[in-house]
Parts: C-alpha cells; structure tokens; sequence
C-alpha cells in the first residue's frame, strides 16, 4: 500500500512508476489522476489518509464529490486501535467511491467539539460540505457499510 498524506490542499499520492508525489486536491480524487512526471495513471485512496490539523480537515471535508469518513480516534483508545484495520480493509474495498482519513482527537480537538462528540472511536460522513450521519463505536465491516447507505453514502 502506497503512503498517503494529506496537508489543507489535498493529497500527495506516490506514483507507482516512477514514485513521484503528486497533490490531488480533495475535490478531484475521483476523476482518476495521472502523474505530473510520467503520466501513470495514480493509485487511488487505498487507505485511511491522516488530517493532521483543523485547517487539512475543514478542506478535506468541505469539498470533493467523494463522500468521506472521518475516523475520530485517539491513540490510547483501545476500540479505535480494534477498529484501525477493519476501516483499511474497508478503504481498500471501497476505493474510487469513499475515501476514508483519521483525525486524532488529542492532536486536533477542535472538529471533535464543534460536532460534540461524547466518545470514540466515532465515525461521521461527510459529502460536499454536509455532514451526512455519525456513528459511535467499533463495528464490524458490514455493519458500517449499512450505515454508509442508510446515511447516503455508498450506492447499493
């Protein structure tokens, strides 16, 4: 799996040919980017992507078309450690139609408050801005995929 960061503009996805980075900005992740070195065409968001700041979070969640899942989470959290490799399993699964990021809630409090979360991990979807639904604890793959299309966030 490729090492995904993200920074308020977008992500820098490695490219597989000539391992170039490339900035994608958040709201075109899904039109199947090519290298600006050699013109591969770019692996897509594989994995959950970290928003290490509030700034990289209100861009990552107010703009793409891609509906996005926000894994509020903290490193002592002993659930949130549990459910780590059930959302890369599910990031994985569902590349080119959810992106998935974490955003520690010991190093980045603010967006946890401002939706006032009570504990984690939670996740909350989001899609062009809108804040879609939430869902408190660790669960199973299947359980979170029948949210994600209950709140609207993944077709069929």
């Amino acid at each position: 799996m490729a090492n995904h960061t993200s920074n308020e503009q977008g992500v820098t996805l490695p490219c597989a040919e000539c391992k170039a980075g490339n900035r994608i900005p958040w709201d075109r992740l899904h039109q199947a980017p090519k290298c600006g070195r050699c013109k591969a065409f770019l692996p897509g968001i594989d994995r959950p992507v970290v928003l290490p700041d509030d700034a990289t979070f209100a861009a990552a969640t107010g703009t793409g078309s891609l509906p996005l899942v926000v894994d509020f989470w903290a490193e002592w959290c002993a659930p949130c450690r549990m459910l780590a490799p059930t959302l890369e399993s599910l990031a994985e699964d569902l590349e080119g139609a959810v992106v998935f990021a974490k955003l520690d809630t010991e190093a980045v409090p603010g967006p946890g408050r401002s939706l006032g979360l009570r504990s984690i991990p939670t996740l909350a979807l989001y899609r062009r801005g809108e804040l879609l639904g939430q869902q408190a604890g660790a669960h199973p793959a299947q359980t979170i995929r029948q949210w994600l299309r209950a709140a609207g966030g993944l077709d069929g």
